[in-house]
């Protein structure tokens, strides 16, 4: 891993990656690549690109710890902020602060990709942990109920099911409940 800051000057040094460089997380077909991870704390935040197969997502959830900003690259994507189904075609970005349920699902009939500003950084270790788990070959988020396996790394890293009937449903499957 490059060192990004230059501890004699104490500043980060920059990065550059193009389309789908970057580190990839062991997951269904390298779907996640890591852009700028905040590893041993040289950066504050976590940059991930997200490929995300129709009809697929996360559930609503809610950090303890993160708040995740989502700008969508290519593809059609409905979001979910709290009780609000945000639209999201390309070029679009969305705030999911921590303590409030939020969610995606590409509603799209084609592969979508997102690039996910996470913040604070260490996100990277729980999606390493996540699909560790479950395999790389499963989608732990789309399955429903998260197993027992599961439900104990989401505890880990401080993220739970967000506290309504809707958890644990993609955000299309909630109906229209407004827009930003």
């Amino acid at each position: 891993m490059p060192n990004y800051v230059d501890l004699a000057e104490g500043v980060m040094k920059p990065v550059a990656l193009g389309k789908g460089e970057g580190r990839a997380v062991p997951a269904q077909d390298e779907r996640i690549r890591v852009k700028l991870e905040s590893k041993a704390r040289e950066y504050p935040f976590d940059v991930i690109e997200v490929r995300v197969p129709p009809g697929q997502g996360t559930p609503a959830h809610v950090h303890s710890h993160e708040d995740e900003s989502f700008y969508v690259l290519e593809g059609v994507f409905a979001f979910l902020v709290g009780d609000k189904v945000i639209p999201g075609p390309a070029g679009s970005y969305v705030f999911g602060p921590r303590t409030i349920p939020h969610g995606f699902q590409n509603v799209g009939d084609k592969p979508g990709r997102l690039l996910v500003h996470i913040t604070p950084g260490g996100f990277v270790p729980f999606l390493e942990a996540l699909f560790e788990e479950v395999g790389s070959d499963s989608n732990p988020v789309n399955a429903g109920e998260p197993s027992p396996a599961v439900k104990a790394i989401l505890v880990k890293y401080g993220i739970g099911p967000a506290d309504s009937p809707e958890a644990w449903r993609p955000p299309t499957q909630l109906g229209s409940k407004g827009g930003a």
